[in-house]
Order: structure tokens, then C-alpha cells, then sequence
């Protein structure tokens, strides 16, 4: 794992919190996979930015202010990177402001993010990348 793989995901986290999810659709490689939480009503896998993009427009879009916001950025084996952070919103239809921790697990090649796992706890994404026993 490179220091430009941190580099690139950390950029594109910036992208997304400054000017929504079509700036940060660069750093993707067009057949991406994108897997919300194995528990989420939305799981499963889902392929190429056209359907990325959707899932990710249909999560954000239940929310006034939604945001995401990494806290920290660690290097994995096998091109990956883990990002521990944080999201917030407040539904749209309810009006409950809705605060929750998360990992997301980025596999990185070639200058551009292919894969996406997310996870409810660090423990379980750092488990995944063969951090933690």
C-alpha cells in the first residue's frame, strides 16, 4: 500500500465534502465495486460508478446535511485503505438528527478506487483487512 493510495482516498473525501458526490467520481475506476454494511437494507454489490453513484444519491439524499467526515486514514495490505470516520444528518422525513461511526475499506489500483466495503465498526473493517484477530 502506497502513500499516494492514502493520498488519493483522502482526496477524495475532500472532493465529496466540498462539492458533493459528482466531484469525487473521479477518483473511481469506471467498474467499481461499491458493498454498503452486510446488515443495511441496501445490501449488496453494487457495479460500475453508474450504480455506485445511485446508492450512494439514494442514502444521502434521505438526509438534510448529510456528511461524512474521516477522522482517520490507515494504510492495509493489498492496495487498501481503511477510513474511520464519521456521518451525521438529519432525515428528511422525520427531522431526527441522525449521528453514527463508520469504517469504509477502499481497494486502490492503479490510481483509482475499484472497491468499497463499509462497515458499522472499526474492528470489523480492520478484521477485514487482516489487522485485527
Amino acid at each position: 500500500m502506497s502513500r499516494g493510495d492514502v493520498e488519493l482516498v483522502r482526496r477524495m473525501y475532500e472532493a465529496f465534502a466540498a462539492s458533493g458526490s459528482e466531484a469525487a467520481v473521479e477518483y473511481l475506476d469506471p467498474s467499481i465495486e461499491w458493498l454498503p454494511p452486510r446488515d443495511a437494507p441496501t445490501a449488496g454489490t453494487y457495479r460500475g460508478i453508474d450504480e455506485a453513484a445511485a446508492q450512494l444519491a439514494d442514502w444521502t439524499a434521505q438526509f438534510r446535511d448529510y456528511a461524512w467526515e474521516p477522522q482517520e486514514f490507515l494504510t492495509a495490505p493489498a492496495g487498501r485503505v481503511v477510513v474511520v470516520g464519521h456521518q451525521r444528518g438529519r432525515g428528511v422525513a422525520s427531522g431526527v438528527s441522525v449521528e453514527s461511526g463508520e469504517a469504509h475499506v477502499w481497494t486502490v489500483r492503479h490510481g483509482k478506487a475499484v472497491r468499497l466495503e463499509m462497515f458499522h465498526t472499526v474492528n470489523d473493517a480492520l478484521e477485514a483487512v487482516g489487522l485485527r484477530e
